[in-house]
C-alpha cells in the first residue's frame, strides 16, 4: 500500500521540466509586493477561525522560507527562485482550498 501512495506522489520528469520552466520566469524584482500580498492573504485565512490548527502551523512553517528569503539576500537567484516558488504553490493552493471549503460550507447550509 505505501508504494502506492508513494506513486502517487511521485513527480514525473515531465512534471519536473514544467515546474523548472515556472522557476526560471520568476521575476525576482515583483518578489517583495508578491510576498506582501501572499502573506495578507494568509494572515487573513489565519484570523478567519476557519483553519486547524495543523493549517496553521502548516502556514507558519512554510512562513520560514520567506524568513530565510528576506533574511539572506545573498541566496542565489536559483535559491531565491525556489524559495518563492514554494511559497507561492503553497499558499494559491491553501487560498483555492479554503474558497472550496467555503463554498461547500454555504451549499451544505442552503441544502
Amino acid at each position: 500500500m505505501n508504494d502506492n501512495i508513494s506513486n502517487l506522489f511521485q513527480l514525473t520528469e515531465e512534471d519536473k521540466d514544467q515546474y523548472r520552466k515556472l522557476i526560471d520566469k520568476i521575476d525576482l524584482d515583483t518578489s517583495d509586493d508578491v510576498i506582501s500580498m501572499l502573506k495578507a492573504k494568509l494572515d487573513k485565512l489565519i484570523s478567519s477561525d476557519r483553519l486547524n490548527d495543523i493549517e496553521i502551523n502548516l502556514i507558519k512553517n512554510v512562513s520560514v522560507l520567506v524568513s530565510i528569503y528576506q533574511t539572506y539576500p545573498d541566496l542565489t537567484a536559483s535559491i531565491r527562485k525556489k524559495i518563492l516558488f514554494a511559497y507561492l504553490i503553497f499558499a494559491m493552493r491553501m487560498m483555492i482550498y479554503q474558497t472550496l471549503y467555503l463554498r461547500l460550507d454555504i451549499l451544505t447550509t442552503l441544502l
